[in-house]
């Protein structure tokens, strides 16, 4: 029996084509997420009374209607988009593979569950979560990392907290798990505070956590591009230091800076206020797609790019910095889920005012 191979010509909606990609010939065509007409270019088969990679007449006996259906145009389906709460797209994960052992001991010792309800309780809060607004971070079960926590500057970070008396604010704190991580590892809850675009999310939190009458931290409801929030504005020349985790990505350059400008007034003008966070990066640093903000591009930074922008905040706010960054490859896991390339990296870096 002949076994097919399809070459096609994929056409993106934005404009870009893909060539040359093969699929088997059961015709399971594969569709990226922003949408795409699939044309097959040329049919080909490999048997036993044709050389391998040869292409040409077909020697062996394949039903030559199915052969002429293959060659014909093929019409892709819509294809879902990020903002869809339909749960068959490839950022919803239906099953978590592991939960990392320091969210697990978090949701035992501090939130006090049994270790073996811990899963199903994940999976029911972030089904919740989805419901409010279905980003891949949520269907994907990133805010299980504690990403805080994993960055080198982190024990320094928790001992300014525990002995200096400083606050940290975390940017976009979605669940606020690392809120909990940083008062569970000894902070004063009252110093640490985090922000967050969609209170549907502050309100899975406390779900997530259990911990509505425990936790003392404060939490605001606040756009960073909104200069009228009061409650964000209390917080000016107060916080020592930002987390920034996934944060910076979400915007083009021009938005960047000027998140990175408001950023600088919420801190102290002192050495030593400090901006850390890990993003998503590239070797080909530049803009690209975005599907949800409202330029719809993001700019994706190497090491370089992202000091040069450090420099520029620093020119506009009359402040210095030093940058400092990690470069590495993501984890393989997260590749071919439609948000990364090979040229993917994750940016590691803490800003230090000087």
């Amino acid at each position: 029996m002949a076994t097919l191979t399809i070459n096609l010509v994929i056409s993106l909606q934005d404009g870009s084509v893909v060539s040359a990609a093969t699929v088997p010939g059961d015709r399971k065509l594969g569709v990226d997420e922003k949408g795409a007409t699939v044309t097959i270019a040329s049919v080909t088969t490999s048997t036993n009374e044709l050389d391998e990679g040869k292409t040409g007449n077909l020697i062996g006996k394949p039903d030559a209607t199915a052969l002429k259906d293959l060659a014909a145009p093929v019409e892709a389906p819509v294809a879902k988009k990020v903002g869809s709460k339909d749960k068959d797209v490839a950022w919803y994960f239906k099953n978590i593979n592991s939960i990392p052992g320091p969210m697990q001991e978090l949701l035992e010792k501090w939130s006090g569950l049994a270790p073996n309800d811990v899963r199903a309780h994940i999976h029911r809060v972030r089904d919740q979560a989805w419901d409010v607004w279905p980003y891949p971070c949520i269907g994907m079960f990133f805010f299980l990392d504690l990403g805080l926590s994993l960055l080198p500057p982190y024990a320094q970070v928790l001992n300014r907290l525990r002995t200096n008396n400083e606050k940290l604010l975390d940017l976009g704190c979605c669940f606020g798990q690392d809120v909990r991580k940083l008062v569970f590892d000894g902070a004063p809850a009252e110093n640490v505070y985090g922000t967050e675009l969609l209170g549907g999310y502050i309100d899975e939190g406390y779900a997530l956590f259990c911990d509505k009458d425990k936790l003392k931290s404060k939490f605001i409801v606040a756009d960073i591009f909104d200069a009228k929030n009061d409650e964000l504005n209390a917080l000016n020349g107060k916080m020592d230091i930002l987390y920034a985790g996934s944060f910076f990505h979400l915007w083009d350059w021009e938005d960047q800076v000027k998140v990175a400008c408001r950023l600088v007034e919420l801190m102290p003008a002192r050495p030593g206020s400090l901006v850390l966070g890990r993003q998503a990066g590239s070797v080909k640093p530049g803009e690209i797609p975005h599907r949800i903000n409202k330029t719809g591009t993001m700019f994706q930074h190497d090491p370089q790019t992202f000091e040069k922008m450090w420099k520029e905040v620093g020119e506009k706010t009359g402040s210095e910095w030093n940058v400092v960054t990690q470069f590495e490859v993501r984890d393989a896991s997260a590749q071919g889920k439609g948000f990364n390339s090979p040229d993917t990296r994750i940016l590691t870096f803490a800003v230090y005012r000087l």
